[in-house]
């Protein structure tokens, strides 16, 4: 439980997409709100794109759609009010396949085990 809620609670039905352009309550879950990990400390340096190595060697590229040099996980974001400097996401679009680079909420209580601990 978090915060006296299940963590089924906390799961959408849906998450946003490469392309999307997400509104507010698109996606959310049953608490309320869609739960993404800030990328914001990632930054498209080679020509509006980073590449990625994965775990298994290979090499992904995230690309910035919309030229603000962030990739935006499909976080609403006001378009026109929101800037690089303020915010890092300067509109909605989701910029990340979530099935490629997963971003979301992926904790789950019953494989937690709590051993001795040292």
């Amino acid at each position: 439980d978090i915060d006296g809620q299940s963590m089924a609670n906390y799961i959408p039905a849906t998450y946003p997409q490469e392309g999307d352009t997400v509104g507010s309550g698109d996606h959310n879950a049953a608490v309320g709100y869609l739960i993404l990990q800030d990328t914001r400390d990632f930054y498209a340096v080679h020509r509006n794109q980073a590449n990625v190595l994965m775990a298994d060697g290979s090499v992904k590229v995230l690309r910035d759609l919309n030229g603000d040099n962030y990739f935006n996980p499909g976080l609403p974001t006001a378009a026109g009010v929101a800037t690089a400097a303020s915010d890092g996401y300067t509109d909605a679009t989701c910029e990340i396949n979530n099935f490629e680079f997963w971003f979301g909420m992926n904790i789950s209580s019953s494989n937690i085990t709590k051993g001795n601990f040292e």
